[in-house]
């Protein structure tokens, strides 16, 4: 990841709410026309703190949004900044594989200018601390005076002007020789130095030289230090006459502290509170004679609390203030773009606050897509494949990074991440989610078939999971039908040594469930409808009608090796071979709630889990599978409806191992009431007890179909017609009671194709479907074929 990025937008990003603090101060300073140097001194002390408070408050507080900017027309390519510390160029140099592109810049400009940042503060904060430690060794090296008029009072030879150090442990240095001073002379001297103590101008003193080293290319951080001594030195002179009462004589102690610095002869002049300045002697002793000035007193501390609590709104609205396009009025929808033109900035606001909050990314990657936006779009998969390649989000959009060049993106952007998802692959070797995920990426159309199948393979063997196993029967079924060139989508390429070596290795493959699903895949072609549109003339296409003869023969297969012989299960034991007792309602004990699958939770996945439990003569769980479910949810469940506790099973007042089935709810808002409850009775209209209905159920797709009353046709996205990207997307739906589409998720497809199709399925109705005389929700597949 490219870090120089993200921090050069953190800096332009302190920057300008730094100097929007510094433009509200002195607006405040004007209309309250705050005059004396004390209150000033105060309300530039705040404003200095509040600069320090933006650089750590900005990247970490919520964003409030202002939409003041206007809202950019629907045919405008909206330019944003880097995402998460992507460079817009879509370059990434940190955490890069040796495998990345040759042609990538040694050093980008962001890069040069961060180093540049770095090399300026490195300095001027070194020059800080030299000055502060060669004022240490003056205090070192200073000598106590023992009968002086207070206990801080010190002797310095090094010295030529009095002058203050330290906040905790305060001293007062005087230059050798003050034994000789008149007496006005030492006390203007002494209480000038003792205000300087009791306001703790030395500590203000510091920060301002922290904050200007910080910002040391900021005029405003410059601008605050010398405003901040000149007013300090000020404030101290008018509560020396007010103690003094004698202005001549204050100004006569000025002057002559100013004719010592002239004749220092070499001596060091410090310049921590330091009493005298020759650059501003001149205009201080004008204030100290003008008679008609009156002498103002120092800020209270009620003063200062009130400063404080009005400055702390103020400082909190400008780092957490975001400008963002106001909303406007849109056009109709045309086809390339949906009616309503998304608020991309307050979405990478939120982003960049949230970046975890992968259901928003996505969103924003989706709709990024629809509106042809590129860069961000690239930037925020990038960052996906490196900090999150075990969602199943992070799969289905990298899948949008083609091997071919197009409006959508370059080869170069497909070698980053290719190059991303090998180095993933090697971080998590053992990580099946993030191999399947991988193996999505490599095994798209024209990619790397050979090293999709190796991941997955190598994800079968660490959790057998039939999606695993879906996701490389359709990388065979694809290559089949691509190789064969299926007329329903013509513009793909074949992949002959991959789709004869699939071949091969099927036909001396013992994996029933394998066989069964690139067998049924194959089946479907000519079928009307099936996967692959609405189907094709096998008597005009001989290569396809051989793939359906294929298909057929690995069915048959598939039959005689058993759906369960890619589980590799062990053969029963003589013990399990007796059938055990169903109960239908047992009674739960103990219940441990699933816990949500971080994947599952970022595609806003609710669903029910039926399990088939085999619970022990102790009332514990000893085996569980799933029967009905989403595979995402599958392990989750198992987990949790292992730690049940049953009351025991009771035959012949005998305990005993029984068989039952358990449904385990997963819901957003975390609620624990299942939408399906199994083992509950209702009342028929005879008043005889009968099953109850279930709340949901899954239904295949071709049956399902039939119900559809109103369907909206997708809209073909421009920019995909000209990638000339085709194929299919499917989708996993929940139609409501109601009939209507609820939930969904994208099962596979090109993330382009699959957001038009979210889109267009979003608005499709369905007659109701009935259970028992029960409205029910539906759990079904639907494709959605795109075709130029």
């Amino acid at each position: 990841m490219d870090w120089s990025a993200t921090a050069l937008s953190y800096l332009a990003g302190v920057t300008v709410r730094s100097l929007g603090l510094v433009v509200v101060a002195l607006a405040g300073v004007a209309v309250l026309r705050v005059r004396t140097a004390a209150a000033r001194h105060a309300v530039w002390t705040v404003t200095v703190a509040g600069m320090m408070l933006l650089a750590v408050l900005e990247p970490v507080m919520p964003s409030l949004p202002l939409r003041v900017l206007g809202a950019a027309p629907p045919e405008q390519t909206i330019l944003l900044p880097a995402v998460d510390g992507l460079p817009a160029s879509g370059a990434l140099t940190g955490g890069i594989p040796a495998a990345a592109p040759e042609n990538l810049p040694a050093m980008t400009w962001r890069q040069a200018a961060i180093w540049i940042y770095l090399a300026g503060a490195a300095i001027f904060l070194l020059r800080l601390a030299m000055g502060y430690v060669l004022t240490a060794r003056l205090v070192w090296a200073s000598l106590p005076v023992v009968d002086g008029p207070v206990d801080e009072l010190y002797e310095a030879s090094w010295i030529t002007v009095p002058l203050t150090v330290g906040w905790l442990r305060p001293r007062i240095l005087l230059p050798t020789g003050w034994r000789n001073w008149e007496a006005a002379k030492l006390r203007a001297v002494m209480v000038h130095e003792q205000t300087h103590v009791r306001r703790g101008d030395w500590a203000v003193a510091l920060l301002a030289g922290v904050n200007r080293c910080i910002f040391w290319f900021h005029p405003a951080a410059w601008w605050l230090e010398r405003q901040l001594a000149g007013l300090a030195e000020q404030a101290c002179d008018d509560a020396a006459l007010l103690e003094i009462g004698q202005r001549e004589d204050y100004a006569q102690a000025l002057l002559d502290m100013a004719a010592a610095v002239k004749s220092g002869e070499g001596r060091l002049v410090w310049e921590a509170m330091a009493m005298a300045k020759a650059s501003e002697v001149r205009m201080r002793i004008e204030r100290i004679l003008d008679e008609t000035r009156q002498i103002p007193s120092g800020v209270s501390r009620l003063r200062w609390a009130a400063l404080v609590a009005c400055s702390l709104p103020l400082i909190y609205v400008a780092s957490a203030l975001q400008l963002a396009p106001a909303l406007a009025q849109q056009p109709v929808a045309t086809q390339t773009a949906p009616s309503a033109r998304p608020d991309f900035a307050g979405m990478e606001t939120y982003v960049a606050a949230h970046p975890d909050d992968l259901s928003v990314r996505g969103t924003l990657i989706r709709d990024y897509y629809l509106y042809s936006i590129k860069q961000p779009r690239l930037n925020h998969i990038f960052w996906m494949i490196q900090n999150h390649p075990e969602s199943d989000l992070t799969g289905l959009n990298s899948v949008g990074i083609s091997p071919r060049s197009s409006a959508l993106n370059d080869a170069n952007d497909y070698q980053m991440a290719s190059s991303l998802w090998r180095t993933q692959v090697s971080l998590h070797s053992g990580d099946a989610h993030v191999l399947a995920n991988a193996a999505r990426f490599f095994g798209q159309q024209g990619g790397e078939p050979d090293e999709a199948e190796r991941l997955l393979l190598a994800a079968r063997l660490l959790e057998p999971n039939n999606a695993y196993t879906q996701q490389l029967a359709r990388l065979y079924g694809n290559a089949f039908i691509m190789n064969a060139g299926d007329p329903a989508y013509p513009t793909g390429p074949g992949n002959p040594s991959f789709a004869a070596k699939a071949k091969s290795e099927l036909e001396a493959s013992t994996d029933g469930q394998l066989l069964s699903q690139v067998g049924s895949m194959l089946t479907a072609i000519g079928r009307n409808p099936g996967p692959f549109g609405a189907g094709v003339d096998l008597a005009a296409h001989p290569a396809l009608a051989d793939l359906v003869t294929f298909g057929n023969q690995l069915v048959e297969r598939s039959q005689r090796f058993g759906m369960l012989a890619a589980r590799s299960v062990a053969p029963p034991r003589p013990q399990d071979i007796s059938p055990l007792p169903r109960v239908s309602s047992p009674t739960v004990i103990s219940r441990v709630m699933p816990v949500y699958p971080p994947a599952a939770r970022a595609i806003q996945l609710s669903a029910d889990m039926y399990l088939t439990v085999t619970i022990g003569t102790d009332g514990r769980v000893k085996d569980a599978s799933v029967d009905v479910g989403h595979p995402m949810l599958r392990d989750a469940a198992i987990e949790a409806v292992k730690q049940w506790v049953f009351a025991p099973v009771m035959q012949n007042g005998i305990p005993t191992a029984a068989i039952a089935r358990v449904v385990v709810p997963f819901r957003l808002d975390g609620s624990d009431g299942p939408l399906v409850s199994p083992n509950l009775q209702q009342q028929s209209a005879t008043g005889e007890p009968r099953p109850a209905t279930p709340q949901r159920i899954r239904v295949g797709g071709n049956v399902q179909k039939a119900k559809l009353q109103s369907s909206v046709d997708p809209v073909y996205p421009q920019a995909a017609r000209d990638a000339g990207i085709e194929g299919t997307v499917e989708l996993s739906i929940v139609i409501a009671k109601d009939g209507t589409v609820k939930e969904m998720s994208v099962v596979d497809g090109h993330p382009l194709l699959a957001a038009a199709a979210q889109q267009a399925v979003g608005r499709w109705v369905y007659a109701p479907t009935l259970l028992n005389g029960d409205p029910v929700e539906v759990v079904t597949i639907v494709s959605v074929p795109f075709k130029q």
